[in-house]
């Protein structure tokens, strides 16, 4: 009998319990880019747990230093995705994804971003370049 309760008292010991909380506000995961081209991309994402989907979002999009290029406050997606247009060929953008769940009262979601850079425009042809007198090759 002494062993049965050793055994148990060990089992349980070895147990360990933790809670989370549920945030309130589901979150924007999984944040990524498709079809990227010169001018346009699409972002897809999936929503954390939460008690709230968001109604609206507020999508930020940023230079590569940061600098506020377009922010959106309700930008409606049912789908979870958005295709980005007039974008220009080349720099590399940052672009943040929040959820908003204010109509429930709940809030906004934590933010989910990432960075790209887009692809460079085609050329027509013949296309000429004279590297002669150049130090530092173009990116495109």
């Amino acid at each position: 009998m002494k062993n049965v309760i050793l055994l148990i008292f060990v089992f349980i010991s070895a147990l360990t319990l933790s809670a989370q909380q549920i945030p309130d506000c589901q979150s924007p995961d999984n944040l990524t880019v498709s079809n990227l081209t010169a001018t346009s991309a699409t972002l897809n994402w999936g929503l954390s747990p939460g008690l709230d989907v968001p109604t609206v979002y507020t999508l930020t999009i940023k230079d590569k230093n940061r600098a506020i290029i377009s922010q959106d406050n309700a930008l409606s997606v049912p789908y979870l995705t958005y295709n980005l247009t007039d974008l220009t060929p080349n720099p590399t953008y940052i672009v943040e994804l929040t959820g908003n769940c204010n109509a429930s009262s709940s809030g906004f979601s934590s933010t989910a971003t990432i960075t790209f850079t887009t692809s460079c425009a085609s050329q027509p042809a013949p296309y000429i370049q004279n590297f002669d007198s150049l130090t530092v090759l173009p990116q495109c």
